[in-house]
């Protein structure tokens, strides 16, 4: 899954940006969204937002071989 369908999976749920009752108040998962959206968010801001919805977040490096 790319991180745009899980943004878009994520967002399409009433209230998404409030993923539990202790971050009411100070949430900032609006703002990363947006970032994410952009591709200015940071790789630590990407995978703490995605981990807050309960997912796990990878990074791929593939090394391109010459032929």
């Amino acid at each position: 899954m790319t991180e745009l369908e899980a943004l878009k999976e994520i967002i399409s749920k009433p209230k998404w940006y409030v993923p539990d009752m202790e971050s009411v108040g100070k949430s900032t998962h609006r703002v990363t969204a947006l970032r994410i959206m952009n591709g200015t968010a940071g790789l630590e801001a990407r995978k703490r937002f995605f981990e807050a919805f309960g997912y796990k977040y990878e990074t791929n490096v593939v090394k391109n071989e010459k032929p």
